[in-house]
């Protein structure tokens, strides 16, 4: 039991110790390029801008554009109760593993923009309009204020062209001011039927039938 412990306490040294010479011969070799990170390490090794024998060679590396396969092939055929193939394998892992972080903590590319809306066009304020809303909009194209939100139309006052007066019943009362500058007002009945003069100006007003938009 004890040489057992013994022994696994000596592998996991060895390891240790080929991780931190790994480290600082990786290091070497960015310094010497003048790589700043391993994300430019491995785009300087992609674009063959220097050799890859120089950079692997050292690790049991073959010259390839893809070294993660070689590494794989040779994690595969250590031997784990060999302190000294531990040792490599620690330190191939490293390496290794500086490849994953410089393939994988790339920044990700910005989605472009795509247009969402369908290729009909925009929709006109008719199309989408409901409701309330709709009902006002048909009767404003067909010239009518269902619910008397416009300013009311102007008429002569005379007998061709009398004041139109909506109503819901048969009859209503009419108040007419007569004069601008008048302060009465003179109120009478108007009921349905022909047109009505005023008893004071004479100004013809008629009912018209309306009908609530509810």
């Amino acid at each position: 039991m004890e040489e057992r412990r013994s022994g696994c306490w000596a592998k996991a040294r060895v390891g240790k110790m080929a991780e931190k010479e790994m480290r600082k011969e990786v290091e070497h070799i960015m310094n010497k390029h003048g790589v700043g990170d391993y994300t430019d390490l491995k785009e300087l090794v992609k674009e063959n801008m220097m050799d890859n024998k120089n950079v692997f060679s050292e690790y049991g590396l073959e010259d390839r554009t893809d070294p993660l396969e070689e590494l794989e092939e040779e994690m595969g055929q250590e031997d784990e109760f060999n302190v000294v193939a531990e040792g490599e394998m620690a330190g191939r892992l490293l390496l290794r593993s500086s490849f994953r972080a410089a393939t994988t903590c790339r920044a990700a590319p910005v989605p472009t923009l795509t247009r969402g809306m369908a290729t009909g066009g925009i929709p006109t304020d008719e199309e989408q309009a409901t409701g309330l809303e709709k009902i006002v909009m048909k009767a404003a194209q067909q010239g009518a204020d269902p619910y008397s939100m416009l300013k009311p139309k102007e008429y002569a006052g005379s007998k061709a062209d009398p004041h139109l007066v909506p109503s819901i019943t048969t009859k209503r009362i009419v108040g007419c001011v007569c004069e601008e500058d008048n302060t009465a007002v003179v109120w009478f009945w108007l009921h349905q039927g022909e047109a009505q003069r005023c008893p004071s100006c004479g100004s013809h007003y008629k009912l018209v039938p309306h009908e609530l938009p509810h």
